[in-house]
């Protein structure tokens, strides 16, 4: 069980990176992904602390990361689609743009 849960994180990880390569615009790609993996590992690095709050309540790690997977699955709802869009390649493109394009319709 272990194994499939670690197999699924790591394929998601992958479609992260993947799908965030797409939200910027070509001329910052490079950093945008390089602050993301910076971000995303700030977090592997506050993980095993946040194992030893067993001491504290056996069910307050396992809480915590529940409650951190939950947030950022229903924020991925509201990430923008763009299959099928033309994608800004310049910094000037993208605020061309209307924010309006990005918003799902149910929030506005």
């Amino acid at each position: 069980l272990a194994l499939i849960g670690k197999t699924c994180v790591t394929f998601s990880f992958g479609a992260l990176f993947v799908y965030a390569a797409e939200l910027v615009p070509t001329e910052i790609r490079t950093s945008a992904i390089g602050s993301a993996s910076f971000l995303g590992r700030i977090g592997g690095i506050l993980a095993p602390w946040v194992g030893t709050l067993s001491t504290v309540h056996p069910y307050l790690p396992v809480t915590i990361f529940g409650i951190n997977a939950i947030i950022a699955g229903s924020l991925a709802f509201l990430l923008p689609e763009t299959q099928g869009t033309e994608l800004p390649y310049t910094i000037k493109e993208s605020e061309k743009l209307e924010l309006s394009s990005f918003i799902p319709s149910r929030l506005l």
